[in-house]
């Protein structure tokens, strides 16, 4: 046996990368839009192009930060809560409604076309 042949390892293992807090908060702004949630860091820069206007603030304001508390630890999902003024339940949006989130009355001009909600993109 060749000596290269002995050097090779049996298995190739994806290199994975790791950011700290202090990386992903530099990335605060929506131009360059970085978010942790459970452990991961998304770049949600493209999402935020994609989707100017007033749903993407309150993604834009939490730029470089954690957003575990938005979502459900068993589900993934976003938190759910009963609307104070419609009792429906809804999204609970601590920032204000954002990119996905279904407005909390009927509305006319909501799409619901939208495709994979990127808290679910991988």
């Amino acid at each position: 046996m060749a000596k290269s042949e002995r050097e090779k390892p049996k298995h190739e293992y994806p290199r994975r990368r790791y950011f700290t807090a202090d990386e992903v908060s530099l990335h605060n702004k929506g131009s360059d839009c970085w978010v942790s949630y459970f452990g991961k860091v998304y770049d949600l820069t493209p999402l935020i192009q994609h989707h100017e206007g007033p749903l993407a603030q309150p993604i834009i304001d939490a730029a470089g930060s954690d957003i575990s508390h938005w979502f459900s630890e068993d589900t993934g999902a976003p938190k759910r809560c009963i609307d104070p003024v419609s009792n429906l339940d809804a999204v609970w949006c601590p920032f204000g409604r954002y990119i996905h989130v279904p407005p909390i009355y009927p509305d006319a001009s909501w799409k619901t076309n939208l495709g994979t909600a990127w808290w679910e993109d991988e």
